[in-house]
């Protein structure tokens, strides 16, 4: 058995033939974690009307209380505003990327 053919048995195996359907888009998925244990932090659709995140419990049951995208982003956008970029770091960034799209 070649390797390549023993790597893809193994895919199959644990699941990894496809990728995942996403059902909604949530504007923070995957980006923030708890301080507190590290545990991801998830989005759930509820009442079809209302995006509701919370800790995802893996490492137990969580305190957490649940909350609205809308109260997230509030509250990392003022987090967001205390933060300043000298200006030779900006102009850095905006040549780094100006160079990646040429």
């Amino acid at each position: 058995m070649s390797s390549e053919l023993f790597a893809r048995a193994n895919d199959v195996l644990r699941g990894k033939t496809r990728p995942r359907k996403q059902k909604h888009d949530f504007a923070f998925s995957g980006l923030l974690r708890r301080a507190y244990d590290n545990c991801a932090v998830t989005a759930e659709f509820k009442k079809q009307k209302c995006t509701y995140c919370r800790c995802t419990g893996y490492r137990g049951k969580c305190d957490l209380p649940y909350f609205r995208e809308e109260e997230m982003g509030e509250r990392l956008g003022h987090g967001l505003q205390a933060i300043h970029i000298p200006d030779d770091v900006l102009a850095q960034l905006e040549e780094s990327l100006l160079c990646l799209t040429i």
